[in-house]
């Protein structure tokens, strides 16, 4: 199942990613107690990530791994396939590409 977020709010999407975790959980024929137990968080807390979606990243990566889908988290803040993947290809592109930077804050 593949959530898309971008037409959310930041709250629904939490809350839409608990209940996919949860949906996961089931399918994989597991109990709260089970999972909590593989990843080493308190039941209560996972039976809160579920329902609401919050939980500390920390506990999303502990629970993305008990689940198997911890691969999927790396790629969040991957970079573009136009950015360089490499420092060599970096330098080398230097003088092609004007630097960028965030503006600064007033």
């Amino acid at each position: 199942m593949v959530i898309l977020l971008e037409s959310f709010s930041p709250e629904q999407s939490a809350r839409n990613v608990g209940l996919a975790a949860k949906q996961l959980r089931l399918s994989q024929n597991l109990t709260r107690k089970d999972l909590a137990s593989r990843a080493g968080v308190p039941v209560p807390t996972l039976r809160k990530f579920e329902d609401t979606g919050l939980a500390p990243f920390l506990t999303v990566m502990r629970l993305a791994h008990a689940l198997s889908r911890d691969a999927v988290l790396g790629e969040i803040f991957a970079p573009a396939d136009d950015l360089p993947s490499s420092i060599d290809e970096m330098l080398e592109s230097e003088n092609t590409k004007p630097r960028q930077r965030a503006r600064r804050k007033t």
